[in-house]
């Protein structure tokens, strides 16, 4: 379900290029600072096996999430026909990183992106200076790595993918045909939940789940090439 999810968003995108064949394309790099939010994180370890009796643990326990560094690009276009409405593909990367837990987390989100063109003249007819907002899907690949011992005999640790939900809202100067700068507020919110299975033997094993709730402000500056 969530691979058919992340092909349609795909799709929509690729659906609009030719419906739109005059357009203003541009490239973004970006990078700067993530902060998470604190979180309740639940970890549970079920052990079950054909000689001993099916015990579960679990544990729940609130991690404060230290400041992270993000990095991201970004591709799409404006309309021609519409010059303040546009549409993107968006890949990123940031960590949310406590004491006790560790989320590496690669969002991929189809943004749907309006502008507001100030300063137009002759040489910057969709303005010199442009105020933007982005919001749409994401589809967060996860990496997590929890270690609540001694309250669990062992650390719960795998990768999940989730769908979550990107906004953005940013300001950019545009100093060249081809070139601008940008300074950009971004907010992501992804729900973890995680599940799997370890075998220890024929008829033994473990069963692992782990959820929590990642809510990340970003602050980042980057460059942007229009063409």
């Amino acid at each position: 379900m969530k691979k058919t999810t992340l092909s349609l968003l795909v799709l929509c995108l690729l659906f609009l290029i030719p419906t739109f064949a005059w357009a203003e394309w541009f490239l973004d790099v970006y990078g700067g600072e993530s902060t998470t939010r604190d979180a309740s994180v639940t970890a549970e370890i079920t052990s079950y096996g054909v000689f001993m009796a099916t015990t579960t643990k679990s544990h729940t326990e609130k991690v404060d999430f230290d400041a992270s560094f993000t990095m991201g690009g970004r591709f799409g276009y404006w309309f021609e026909k519409l010059p303040s409405l546009g549409v993107s593909l968006d890949l990123s990367y940031f960590k949310a990183e406590g004491e006790r837990a560790e989320f590496d987390v690669v969002p991929v989100s189809l943004l749907l992106m309006l502008r507001w063109p100030l300063f137009k003249s002759e040489n910057f007819p969709k303005g010199k200076l442009q105020p933007y907002a982005g919001v749409g899907p994401g589809y967060f690949f996860t990496s997590s790595r929890v270690n609540f011992r001694p309250a669990l005999q062992d650390s719960v640790s795998g990768s999940s993918d989730e769908i979550g939900f990107d906004v953005r809202a940013g300001l950019s100067w545009q100093f060249h045909k081809h070139w601008a700068i940008f300074g950009e507020y971004r907010y992501t919110d992804v729900k973890i939940d995680l599940k799997q299975e370890d075998y220890l033997a024929i008829f033994s094993g473990t069963d692992e789940s782990m959820k929590t709730h990642l809510r990340t402000n970003h602050f980042v500056v980057g460059i942007s090439y229009r063409f």
